[in-house]
């Protein structure tokens, strides 16, 4: 039996919430929706803004920690 590592590398969480962003933007783009689908459209982007500010609140703690010697 062998063993398997897996190496998981995180992405800043900057990144991370800059990459939400433009998902949303993208949505915002789309045209031509019924009515069911923009209530779709709206929710998704409902769920990725609060997801984005989540991860620059996490990263503003994350940056205040550095500058205070905690990590």
């Amino acid at each position: 039996m062998s063993n398997v590592t897996q190496l998981i590398i995180e992405p800043p969480l900057l990144k991370v919430a800059r990459n939400q962003t433009l998902a949303i933007v993208n949505l915002s783009n789309k045209q031509n929706l019924t009515l069911a689908q923009a209530q779709e459209t709206i929710h998704a982007m409902g769920m990725l803004a609060r997801e984005a500010h989540d991860y620059i609140v996490d990263a503003e703690f994350e940056q205040q920690d550095k500058t205070q010697g905690r990590g």
